[in-house]
């Protein structure tokens, strides 16, 4: 389908190398000149929606995700993108409310992970935690969610159980990590946080 767009296999070939290398920029330049010829395809809204949020550009991202949900109004997918855009550029509300609009099953976990962040940045602690504990408690993005919110309320022995829970289920995370050695930190153990940022170095060396 991006072939057909864009009329030819050198042409789609030069795209997917450019992002496949991570020159966003040049892909950007190549799909956007594409668009004044099909300014209704959803091939390349895609690619370029993926583009400019690649490159932080999420306003332009949100706009592409925008039409891309004209385009094609029962892809809950194409609304979770652009819910996640909205949340990006601080639009909170409209955030929401797109993301109310999604009902796919198979994306329930990753909208719920959204509603919550735009909860937290809110500063809705609870809402944000209500909607943490309806999902599957196992799953990282959730597990983490949960820690941060623990965090933020001050509950450092709490966060600290649940990151060290994160890294029992789910292995190593640097991120993980840090966040442990900071409620090492909080909680004035210091030795422990020492050595758990050395780990970090050490992990990251290799």
């Amino acid at each position: 389908y991006v072939k057909k767009m864009l009329g030819n296999d050198n042409a789609s070939r030069t795209i997917y190398t450019l992002i496949g290398d991570e020159n966003y920029t040049e892909a950007i330049k190549i799909l956007e000149n594409e668009l004044h010829s099909f300014p209704d395809s959803t091939a390349i809204h895609s690619l370029i929606a993926y583009c400019y949020y690649q490159t932080d550009d999420f306003q332009k991202a949100c706009q592409s995700y925008a039409k891309l949900v004209q385009l094609n109004p029962t892809n809950d997918n194409y609304k979770l993108l652009h819910a996640q855009c909205l949340y990006k550029t601080d639009n909170y509300y409209d955030a929401m409310r797109v993301s109310f609009g999604i009902q796919s099953p198979e994306l329930k976990s990753k909208n719920s992970v959204l509603q919550a962040a735009i909860r937290y940045a809110e500063n809705d602690i609870q809402s944000s935690k209500s909607i943490l504990t309806e999902c599957d408690q196992e799953n990282e993005d959730i597990m983490i969610d949960q820690a941060v919110v623990l965090f933020k309320e001050d509950r450092f022995e709490e966060a600290l159980e649940k990151y060290n829970e994160i890294k029992r289920v789910h292995g190593y995370i640097p991120e993980v990590a840090y966040c442990i050695a900071l409620c090492y930190y909080r909680l004035n153990r210091f030795e422990e946080a020492h050595t758990t940022i050395a780990e970090i170095k050490a992990s990251c060396s290799r």
